[in-house]
Formats: structure tokens, sequence, C-alpha cells
């Protein structure tokens, strides 16, 4: 496995000349380590539930809901359902790397078409595997769910920060004329 490229720039202290951010590669091999170490010696249910605590950045759960159905008739005679939007949101409800309470949700829309076209009765027997199928094929599980676990750690605003007279002062060699 490969260290994962960080945000800091490289330094001279450390071994292979990467940051710390980018040392956070080992813990792939710990984390991996601990794993097989629980599992074969068959450690009790509560220990092991605090270590891969301990072990994850995150605890909680994802839900997956299906947050908007529209069918479309083909014409204004309604003989026959042309398409659906489908809408999805994943949520994710647990505790941060900090321990802090979280709640994070992401919203998905997108509309499949038939054709031929459906009946109503059709659509309606068969929703839920029409909707299922869609998103699947559309890898919105898994899309949202990396977007969901993006947002969870991330930096928050600082609230009342507003400064006032900030002025911006350009580098000496950038002052002057500059010919472009």
């Amino acid at each position: 496995m490969e260290p994962v490229v960080g945000l800091e720039p490289t330094t001279n202290g450390l071994q292979n000349r990467c940051s710390t951010t980018e040392l956070n590669w080992l813990s792939h091999y710990i984390k991996l380590f601990l794993i097989l170490f629980l599992e074969k010696y068959q450690i009790s249910c509560n220990i092991r539930k605090v270590l891969y605590k301990i072990m994850s950045h995150i605890s909680g759960e994802y839900i997956y809901s299906f947050v908007r159905t529209d069918a479309q008739w083909d014409n204004s005679a309604q003989t026959g359902i042309s398409s659906l939007v489908v809408g999805m949101t994943c949520t994710f409800s647990g505790h941060d790397s900090q321990d802090v309470e979280t709640v994070v949700s992401r919203y998905i829309d997108g509309t499949t078409g038939f054709d031929p076209y459906i009946s109503y009765d059709y659509l309606n027997a068969n929703v839920d595997t029409i909707c299922n199928e869609y998103a699947s094929g559309c890898d919105w599980f898994n899309n949202l769910m990396i977007q969901v676990s993006g947002s969870i750690d991330h930096p928050v605003p600082v609230t009342g920060f507003n400064p006032t007279g900030v002025v911006p002062v350009p580098p000496s060699d950038l002052q002057g004329d500059q010919v472009i």
C-alpha cells in the first residue's frame, strides 16, 4: 500500500520525506492487524466494539430513502407511463471523529424512461424494483455514501469572525506594471 498524498508540504525531519498528514497510511495496516487479531482470538464483543470505535474515525448508520417518485404519462389520454423521476437521500446519523453527534444528508435524483411505455398498474406493483434497479444502475448508493462520508469530518466555519479593514498586499515582485 502506498502512502496517501497529504495536504502539507514535505518536511526533512520525517522518514521518506513525508508530512505527518501523509503518515496516515500506516493506520490501515494497524487496523487490519487488529481486526485479524480480534477475530482470531475471539475477543469478547464488548471489547471488540470499543476497539472498532477507536479504530474508526466515525461511527453511525447510513439510511437510504426514496423521497421522490413522480410518474409521467405519455400523453393527455394517459395511455401509458413514459418515465419516472426518482429521488433518493442518504442520511448518516452517528458520531464524527471528535465524538460529536452528527447528522449529514445528501440528495440525488434522475429520470428513468420506459420504452415501451408501462401501465399504471405495472408501475404501482413494481415501483420498489424499478427504483432500486435504477438507483443501483446509477451507483447512487455508493456515490451518496461517499458524498455523505466526505462531509462528516470537515472544517467548520467560525461564526462571528468578520474582520474589517483587511487590505490585500501583493508580494513585491508582483507590484507595479506587469506585462502578460
